[in-house]
Formats: C-alpha cells, sequence, structure tokens
C-alpha cells in the first residue's frame, strides 16, 4: 500500500481485531509495536475479540503476548476473550495463565487499558 493510502486505511485496519491463532497474537503485538518499538499503533485499536485455541506449549508465550497486547492497545473500548485449552480442557495446564491470573497479575502498565474498557468479556 502506498503512503497516502497508508494514512487512509490504517485506523480502519486496527480499529477492530479478531484473532483466532496465537500465532495472530504474536504477529498483532509485533505489529503494533512497530519497527522501532513505540507501539503508537496501539491506539488505533478500539475493539479486541479473540477466541483461540492454545495448546499447552503455547501457555507462557499466550501469557506473555496477551499482556503485551493488553499493554499496546491502551484506546481499546472493548476486550471479548475465549480461550480453549490443550484437549479442550476448560482451564490451562498452569493455572497462573487462566485470563482472571493474568489481569490480576498483570503490571500496571496495563491498568490504561482496563480503565478504558467499556465491554469486558471473557470465558471462565
Amino acid at each position: 500500500m502506498c503512503r497516502s493510502w497508508s494514512r487512509i486505511a490504517t485506523p480502519f485496519l486496527y480499529d477492530r481485531v479478531y484473532l483466532h491463532r496465537i500465532g495472530q497474537v504474536v504477529a498483532l503485538v509485533k505489529a503494533l509495536e512497530g519497527e522501532d518499538g513505540s507501539a503508537t499503533r496501539g491506539r488505533l485499536v478500539h475493539h479486541i475479540h479473540g477466541r483461540l485455541f492454545v495448546s499447552k506449549f503455547w501457555e507462557d508465550v499466550y501469557s506473555k503476548q496477551t499482556i503485551r497486547l493488553l499493554e499496546i492497545c491502551s484506546s481499546a473500548k472493548s476486550f471479548s476473550w475465549s480461550v480453549f485449552w490443550h484437549y479442550m480442557r476448560s482451564e490451562p495446564v498452569s493455572d497462573g495463565n487462566s485470563m482472571i491470573n493474568i489481569m490480576l497479575r498483570s503490571r500496571p502498565s496495563i491498568y490504561l487499558t482496563l480503565g478504558s474498557l467499556r465491554k469486558l468479556t471473557f470465558s471462565l
């Protein structure tokens, strides 16, 4: 995409994101951080929807990248999250990787994002 179209299309591209695989979470975080690490694109994300399958080998990556995604997307208005664990378990192999525990042990840097949310939905 050329620069003139990039300025117009980028806000629409990031406004509402849908994630279905852990690799997409990693790729989104990397794209939002940008090459310089400034993460200025994170403010363009207003709605985050995730419905992911996470195998036991990816739980640590999932935990770290989800926290980083919440740190970057400080303008998010809605966060809808559903995770299916290894062998369709209702809980992760490591209890520390459940969404509730991720939020409880999160860093103060995601508090801004949590405070901006109008809608928070996740499966228990």
